[in-house]
């Protein structure tokens, strides 16, 4: 090896000039890949971020969906009881003719009392529809249950 004295002037000229171009080469690979890092490390972020959105809206959909059919089911309880109510006002109505007729049918003639239970009959009649009516109803309900039921994801 040559000591650092028996060197010529211009080598030291050209190993400053590679030691330079050395220096830039490497702080430039360096931030070429700093760059990419960061490109993928924001990829990855923006990649967390749709996902956290597309969540966030799912969430928000399943609850509005809840409330939704927490609405609904309170609209139906709220039109059973008004339903309730009236059939319950009808059968006072009903029971207090009944007992009127009582106290009529023991005084009232032959003919008034077939006429009384003609009467009784047609609202008899309805009453048997209405109660099928009913019936059709909770087991269409029963069906409707099941069938959400059956829907419902596992």
């Amino acid at each position: 090896m040559w000591p650092i004295n028996l060197l010529p002037g211009k080598v030291y000229v050209y190993l400053a000039a590679a030691l330079i171009v050395f220096s830039a080469g490497a702080t430039s690979g360096w931030r070429v890949q700093t760059w990419r890092y960061a490109l993928k490390e924001k990829a990855d972020v923006e990649a967390k971020l749709s996902q956290e959105r597309l969540q966030a809206a799912e969430a928000l959909r399943k609850t509005t969906a809840v409330i939704q059919a927490q609405n609904a089911a309170n609209q139906r309880v709220a039109a059973a009881r008004r339903d309730s109510a009236d059939s319950y006002a009808r059968y006072l109505g009903l029971h207090d003719d009944l007992a009127a007729a009582k106290l009529l049918l023991s005084t009232a003639s032959a003919d008034a009392v077939r006429k009384y239970a003609d009467a009784s009959g047609v609202v008899f009649d309805q009453c048997v529809g209405r109660y099928r009516e009913v019936a059709q109803s909770a087991q269409g309900h029963a069906s409707d249950t099941m069938m959400l039921q059956d829907a419902w994801p596992k």
